[in-house]
């Protein structure tokens, strides 16, 4: 029995992470990017300190990954509320596990996305 979850062919697939760049589907990103099943777009943030508020662009999404670099950092707690209160699951943790976990859970079908930092 195959159990290899079926990955739509215009889907947003993370091929590799070094920490000047990420590789999505044949896509180079060398700057902080947020990343879904169906697109992925460049941010001007450069680190989780830096972030002040939530991109409106992951409104309906259930589930955000942050990976926020070489070293885990974390989520500031205004942020992980305003998260809470749309009803949104935050986890922060290296960009290099932040891309393992994104294509499992978009495998998967989930409604997630990723805020990845270099």
């Amino acid at each position: 029995m195959d159990v290899t979850p079926r990955i739509h062919s215009d889907a947003q697939v993370i091929q590799h992470y070094k920490t000047d760049h990420i590789k999505i589907s044949g896509q180079r990103y060398e700057t902080t990017v947020l990343v879904f099943p169906d697109k992925a777009i460049e941010l001007d943030i450069k680190s989780v300190a830096a972030l002040k508020q939530l991109p409106s662009e992951i409104e309906g999404i259930d589930f955000l990954i942050v990976g926020t670099g070489e070293k885990q950092a974390f989520l500031p707690k205004d942020m992980k509320q305003a998260l809470r209160e749309q009803n949104i699951t935050a986890e922060a943790m290296t960009t290099a596990s932040a891309c393992s976990m994104y294509n499992v859970l978009m495998a998967d079908g989930r409604r997630i996305a990723a805020l990845l930092f270099l």
